[in-house]
């Protein structure tokens, strides 16, 4: 404070001068105690024990997952990206011929005359072995029933 304002507030009074210095106390800035993580034993032990047992948990469920069979893995390709019957023919990927091998019925068919043309067609573009064994399954269903 000014020389001025201790000479007014001494003239104020002794009353003036506590209710002063409470209010300079209030809006001094006070030194907050941060605790630290580090110097607390307990906390840091328990959080070293939660890391631990999660690391445990992860390494023993990867223990019991099992593998996916290929055929599954297919199946699970082709499911991913909603691709129909219908539409496995036009996509004429590996995954995609795979999975029309696998839908083949036995009779070298498929759900319906239209659906066993198109995945015939798609069968001989390609060049796997399994691929040609089904197109003439396929042909001779087709043939059969009179549609070739």
């Amino acid at each position: 404070m000014t020389k001025d304002l201790e000479e007014t507030l001494a003239e104020l009074g002794p009353e003036y001068s506590q209710m002063v210095s409470r209010m300079k106390d209030a809006f001094a800035e006070k030194e907050v105690v941060k605790p630290s993580f580090w110097k607390r034993p307990s906390l840091l032990a328990a959080a070293s024990l939660i890391a631990l047992i999660g690391g445990i948990c992860v390494s023993v469920s990867s223990l019991f997952s099992r593998p996916i069979s290929s055929e599954g893995a297919v199946a699970q390709k082709i499911e991913k990206r909603k691709l129909t019957a219908f539409m496995l023919a036009e996509e004429k990927s590996h995954e995609a011929i795979d999975e029309i091998i696998r839908t083949q019925n036995p009779d070298g068919s498929w759900q319906t005359d239209f659906l066993t043309r198109r995945n015939a067609d798609a069968l001989l573009a390609s060049t796997s072995p399994e691929a040609k064994l089904a197109y003439r399954k396929a042909l001779r269903n087709l043939r059969a029933r009179g549609l070739l």
